[in-house]
C-alpha cells in the first residue's frame, strides 16, 4: 500500500523507508468545552516492524524536519503503525 502510493521518506537513525505523512489541525488546549489553541500535528504511518528502533521519544525526520515520536499505535489489523510526531 505505502510503496504503491509512493509515500515519503521517513528516517529514524540510519534507516529510511517510505511512509504516509499527514499534517493535520489539532486542538491542543481545550478548557471548559472551548477550543483554546489549534496547531499542526504530523502523523506518520509506516509498515509495522519496518523500524527496529521505533520508540517513544526517538527522533523521526520527515520532510527534512526532525520531530520526536510522541505516540505510537498499531492501526486496524496491525499491518501499519501510526506515529504522532511533535517538534522537540
Amino acid at each position: 500500500m505505502i510503496d504503491a502510493s509512493g509515500g515519503e521518506p521517513v528516517t529514524i537513525g540510519a534507516q529510511t523507508i517510505n511512509g504516509l505523512v499527514d499534517v493535520v489541525d489539532e486542538e491542543i488546549l481545550v478548557a471548559q468545552g472551548f477550543a483554546g489553541l489549534v496547531g499542526k500535528s504530523v502523523l506518520v504511518r509506516v509498515k509495522t516492524g519496518a523500524f527496529s528502533s521505533l520508540a517513544d521519544g526517538v527522533t523521526v525526520t520527515v520532510r527534512g524536519t526532525p520531530y520526536k515520536a510522541r505516540s505510537i499505535q498499531q492501526e486496524g489489523d496491525g499491518a501499519l503503525t501510526q506515529v504522532l510526531c511533535a517538534l522537540d
